[in-house]
């Protein structure tokens, strides 16, 4: 039987097909009634506070409490009432019956199905489940009772999913024979199936792990936990009447005496029935449960036909696993993934062809030491891994002794196992790499019957590395476009910035948007007096340049900036962040160009931000680049959002046209400027905000 951990390709392929469907969820309701009804200190007011929150459950309550079975003191009783008089294990019972059936209650009309039987069995089981929990050494009855009306879940999930395939399985018995069949037809069991949904409502693990193994043989659970072995029994129980020879033989088995077992079996037939009249179901008249023998050994032509099917299942799911990969390294990691998971290899390792230097080298391992990554092997004919891949078949290795280097030796002892494959990452073209992975004998002959896969494994591969070329092609290619088309606006807002008419315009925007904001706050001849000096300096500035050997101190003139931009931009948070560390902060630039950089810089985040947010610049220091020492200085401003929002991608989107060409114009000039004092400028953007990383020639007190 296999495990969720250990799924194969078709149990994959159906568990995408439930992750894919929209299976109805559990009752929230049930949730955290099963945990209310384990606390022995909550109320029957807390109970009846959180089932009146399912009106329907309710209801369903209060018509039980009200029916003839419960004596009560008027004509009708409140939920309070009514909870006292059931008891609050019959009210549990109730709402974990009606949460389950509720759910899946439009399945029978959707696939035409008679579900009574299956409810039967499940509330059998449920029942006894819940009756032989204390004595199989399990505390949480109520756990009991839900892990045994769900141990069958899979089946409604797998008629779900796959009603025409289904169909003929589901009137079966519920025993280890079923899982055969199902596995035969669609791959995966419906143990697998039930431990899947479980996990996906997320329930208790211990309820899953009880559903996944209540048909492995008895010596396997004989030592596991308790709910597992009460649901293993409960289950063969529910097949057998009071007097079935096979209870004594079950007792004996689980370690019970027979008196026991009659005690959990006795009123059981009438506790079910009481149940199904409160859910509605009509047990009366249902046809028997179909016995089936193993499986018969299947024609060549059924075989071949199966043999394509999972062929086709099998390279569907290389290629949507391969095809999601974003890089050659994660395509790469993928590669040693499937070989373990799908090949079932112990252990793999990735060697990448190396055309310069024609060697194999180890990429990506699964293995926990990482000293064999880099390790290589020489690409001459008397390497096996070269002959493999000039060959382009896989080669199968049962002696070390058959590997004729003595490092492909080396790396065989390293991987373990007495048996090992090396499989060609090739195409008609060139060979990519080769697969060295190591298994055991009975994998190493099931692999040599499965050639077909180990090729659905390479031509997945291949495809999905030659897709990635191509989009890392087009990537390039729109790249280069960009970098065209940003070198031309680049000189373009260049050459207009090298004009005092566009700063003047510029500026006259500026002022523009503060007549509109400050308003009352402030006089606006005051505002236009400081905008023409302003504008006078930088005219002066431009026409008779400072030398370019002038000196700054970064850490006295970004304060400087700073304040004078807060004096017309009142609304917006700069923080400044220095290094401690940092004795001399001097740059080899004049303070009127660095001014003037970080206005435009300062002046393209307030666009961009809307007003919204917070500017920080920050003093990285001294670095190298190219052998020089710069002084690098980070310029960086993020949408300040609410808690628990998002940024609002579309305003950010929908910039008008003059606010775009003010940030280009504003771009423009702080390249031009850069460029005067041989600086450089990096851009690092995401939707919350950009940072700029400009690196300014340091001083002579940083020279070597």
């Amino acid at each position: 039987m296999s495990t969720l951990k250990d799924t194969s390709v078709s149990q994959h392929h159906i568990l995408n097909k439930l992750s894919a469907t929209r299976l109805p969820t559990i009752s929230q309701v049930l949730v955290k009634l099963l945990a209310l009804c384990q606390d022995d200190r909550a109320s029957i007011t807390e109970l009846a506070k959180l089932i009146w929150q399912e009106p329907t459950m309710a209801q369903k309550i209060l018509s039980v409490a009200n029916s003839s079975a419960y004596i009560h003191t008027g004509p009708h009783v409140r939920l309070e009432t009514g909870l006292i008089a059931m008891g609050t294990d019959m009210v549990r019972m109730l709402v974990i019956n009606e949460s389950i059936f509720q759910n899946f209650r439009g399945l029978s009309r959707n696939v035409r199905l008679d579900l009574r039987a299956f409810w039967h069995h499940s509330l059998t089981t449920a029942m006894i489940a819940h009756n032989a929990a204390r004595h199989m050494g399990y505390d949480h009855d109520d756990n009991a009772y839900l892990s045994g009306l769900l141990h069958d879940i899979g089946r409604l999930a797998l008629m779900t999913v796959t009603p025409e395939k289904y169909a003929p399985l589901f009137y079966r018995r519920d025993d280890e024979a079923l899982c055969i069949q199902e596995n035969h037809s669609l791959g995966i069991a419906h143990t697998d199936a039930g431990a899947w949904l479980i996990q996906y409502w997320k329930l208790d693990p211990a309820i899953a792990e009880s559903i996944q193994l209540h048909h492995e043989p008895f010596d396997r659970i004989q030592n596991a936990p308790p709910l597992v072995r009460t649901v293993h029994l409960a289950n063969q129980l529910a097949y057998c009447d009071e007097e079935n020879p096979m209870i004594e033989e079950l007792a004996t088995r689980y370690g019970l005496d027979t008196d026991t077992v009659a005690a959990i079996m006795s009123n059981v037939r009438e506790q079910v029935q009481q149940a199904a009249d409160y859910l509605g179901i009509d047990l009366s008249d249902i046809d028997p449960v179909v016995e089936e023998p193993l499986i018969a050994p299947t024609t060549a032509d059924q075989a071949d036909m199966n043999r394509e099917i999972l062929n086709l299942l099998n390279s569907a799911e290389f290629g949507r696993f391969f095809i999601r990969q974003t890089s050659q390294t994660h395509l790469q990691n993928a590669a040693i993934l499937a070989a373990c998971n799908i090949l079932k290899l112990n252990h793999a390792l990735l060697f990448w062809h190396n055309p310069a230097e024609d060697k194999y080298a180890c990429v990506t391992t699964d293995t926990p030491s990482q000293k064999l990554l880099g390790i290589s092997i020489p690409a001459h004919a008397g390497s096996v891994m070269h002959m493999t891949a000039e060959k382009r078949q896989a080669t199968f290795l049962t002696s070390v002794e058959e590997l004729t280097m003595a490092a492909e030796k080396n790396l065989a002892l390293l991987l373990g196992n007495t048996n090992w494959i090396m499989i060609p990452l090739s195409d008609a073209k060139r060979s990519l790499g080769v697969l060295f992975g190591s298994l055991d004998p009975e994998q190493l002959d099931e692999l040599r019957q499965k050639k077909w896969l180990i090729k659905n494994f390479v031509e997945q591969f291949i495809l999905a590395w030659h897709r990635l070329q191509e989009t890392r092609k087009h990537i390039q290619q729109e790249v280069s476009l960009i970098e065209e088309k940003y070198r031309h606006v680049s000189r373009a807002s260049a050459r207009e910035a090298d004009s005092p008419l566009t700063i003047i315009r510029n500026y006259l925007q500026v002022l523009n948007q503060k007549l509109e904001t400050q308003g009352s706050q402030k006089n606006a001849v005051t505002v236009l007096k400081e905008e023409i000096t302003r504008l006078e300096q930088i005219i002066h500035d431009m026409v008779e340049p400072p030398r370019e050997s002038a000196l700054s101190d970064m850490k006295a003139l970004v304060p400087e900036v700073i304040r004078q931009f807060r004096e017309t931009n009142p609304a917006v948070s700069i923080r400044e962040e220095r290094n401690p560390a940092e004795k001399n902060s001097r740059v080899i630039a004049p303070d009127t160009i660095l001014k003037q950089i970080l206005i435009n810089l300062l002046r393209n985040a307030v666009v961009s931000m809307k007003n919204q947010g917070e500017i920080t610049i920050t003093h990285e220091g001294i670095k190298e680049r190219d052998g020089k020492l710069y002084y690098a200085l980070l310029v960086q401003y993020r949408e300040s959002l609410l808690p628990g929002t998002k940024p609002d991608i579309q305003r950010l989107s929908e910039s008008s046209a003059s606010e775009k060409k003010q940030q280009e114009l504003d771009m423009g000039i702080v390249y031009s400027l850069l460029n005067q004092i041989q600086a450089w400028i990096g851009t690092h953007s995401d939707i919350n905000g950009t940072i700029f990383d400009i690196l300014i020639p340091a001083g002579p007190l940083y020279r070597k």
